[in-house]
């Protein structure tokens, strides 16, 4: 009989705790106080995320010869950091110094040319002036003559002159007014010429063809000075695609790609429609895109673009959409330690 009185006893105890477990929840649910909810973000308030690559602040640049030729040396090799100025590579340049000592050669003879248009012009007074002693010259011969020529036929009464001597006469004073007409076309050439300025011409002519020669010299000297070709500022051989030996052909593959001294910068390529949420000054989070445990550096927006365009970068890369015009910021690290141009990154840009 006590066996069989106990177990009614436990169900009892059982229902007991259950009723008061039910009525102690209900009433934590019904008077415990509720925590605030939060609002649901909106979509302003999400961060941007996109994706960049790591560039030089300045830029960088392809360094080509500005004309075609053979490598005869390398002066550095890629990766070295070079000075402003410094040699890279030099061309032959055996044609270029060829042309520029024919250069010189007629910039020694125009100034040849120039100083005898300018004596010329300095004597062409006295030329006129000589010019018109001769013609009064050759006047007075004739008229010398032609008196004597009178005065022989006057003494005719007297006696009479020979007819070959008369004839003789007649001949000398033809020859004098046929000099006397020659002298007088060359003073009116002068004249002319005077009236003219060919003197002043010339010597502006001369002057001109002394500023050719120049400009031609000039030019050979350039040609010669851009078979070297030579650091713009101080920065980085990035890349090297020249050797001795070899050809270089401005305009395609480039020489030297050159990566200007100065920090890192990332160059962001956000979407259009977040082409109002960013702005200078905000927070970025950098990661390496491909790399799982990329360590994370911190900078901020310098700049944003006032251009939807396409990306900078052209090259086609398996799994990039390269057709989606996008607008680009400049992320400046705190530290760019780690940073590797042309490297591929993920940007986490902070909204908030």
């Amino acid at each position: 009989m006590s066996e069989r009185g106990r177990a009614p006893s436990f169900f009892v105890l059982l229902a007991v705790v259950l009723l008061v477990g039910s009525l102690g929840a209900a009433g934590w649910y019904f008077f415990v106080p509720k925590p605030t909810e939060k609002p649901p973000l909106s979509a302003d308030d999400l961060d941007v995320v996109c994706t960049g690559r790591v560039d030089a602040s300045q830029m960088v640049i392809s360094l080509d010869p500005a004309q075609p030729g053979r490598v005869v040396s390398v002066s550095v090799e890629e990766g070295a950091s070079v000075k402003e100025g410094q040699e890279i590579l030099r061309l032959d340049d055996s044609l270029a110094a060829h042309r520029r000592k024919q250069a010189e050669a007629a910039l020694t003879a125009a100034g040849i040319d120039l100083d005898r248009a300018k004596a010329e012009a300095e004597r062409f007074p006295d030329a006129v002036k000589i010019r018109r002693a001769t013609v009064a010259a050759s006047a007075e011969q004739v008229t010398v003559a032609e008196k004597q020529l009178e005065a022989l036929r006057a003494a005719e009464s007297v006696r009479k002159p020979g007819t070959a001597e008369v004839a003789a006469l007649e001949a000398t004073i033809r020859q004098l007014k046929e000099l006397k007409r020659a002298e007088e076309i060359g003073l009116q050439q002068l004249e002319k010429s005077e009236r003219d300025k060919v003197p002043e011409f010339a010597v502006r002519a001369a002057t001109a063809r002394l500023a050719a020669a120049q400009a031609d010299l000039d030019l050979a000297k350039k040609a010669e000075d851009e078979c070297v070709l030579r650091a713009p500022a101080d920065g980085q051989i990035v890349r090297l695609q020249a050797t001795k030996g070899g050809t270089l052909s401005p305009g395609f593959v480039p020489a030297v790609v050159f990566a200007p001294a100065g920090k890192r910068v990332v160059r962001a390529e956000i979407d259009q429609e977040y082409l109002t949420k960013v702005k200078p000054g905000m927070v970025a989070e950098i990661r390496d895109e491909s790399r799982i445990e990329s360590p994370t550096w911190k900078g901020k927006v310098r700049s944003v673009s006032k251009w939807v365009a396409q990306r900078r970068t052209l090259i086609l890369e398996p799994g990039e959409i390269n057709d989606v015009r996008t607008l680009e910021a400049v992320i400046e690290p705190d530290d760019d330690t780690g940073l590797v141009i042309g490297q591929r990154m993920r940007i986490t840009i902070k909204v908030k």
